[in-house]
């Protein structure tokens, strides 16, 4: 099976996901989940049914937004410790990511 990254961009009360192609050139809007208990078991099901192998996490403007950020990185190391994968944070646009993924 063909791995795929997952993008996630975290909110207290909707997590928005999308998937990349197996190629990894583009991604397209997956599904939102409701933050809450379901959510890990949600997030672990797709992980495997997509087979995907890295995670990128979205990141606000850590100036305006610190509380928020704090809660994303609590976020990003409970991913990293349940999936035992990388989780990329992506503080920058989509196309300056694409260099840091080569």
């Amino acid at each position: 099976m063909e791995e795929r990254f997952l993008g996630i961009d975290y909110g207290e009360r909707r997590i928005g996901l999308a998937l990349s192609d197996p190629l990894w050139t583009f991604a397209y809007s997956y599904k939102t989940l409701q933050n809450n208990r379901n959510l890990w078991e949600k997030i672990s099901s797709i992980i495997n049914e997509k087979n995907v192998t890295r995670v990128i996490l979205g990141m606000p403007d850590i100036e305006r937004n610190k509380q928020l950020v704090a809660n994303i990185l609590s976020f990003k190391k409970k991913l990293e410790t349940k999936f035992n994968m990388q989780v990329i944070t992506n503080y920058c646009n989509g196309i300056k990511l694409t260099f840091l993924l080569q």
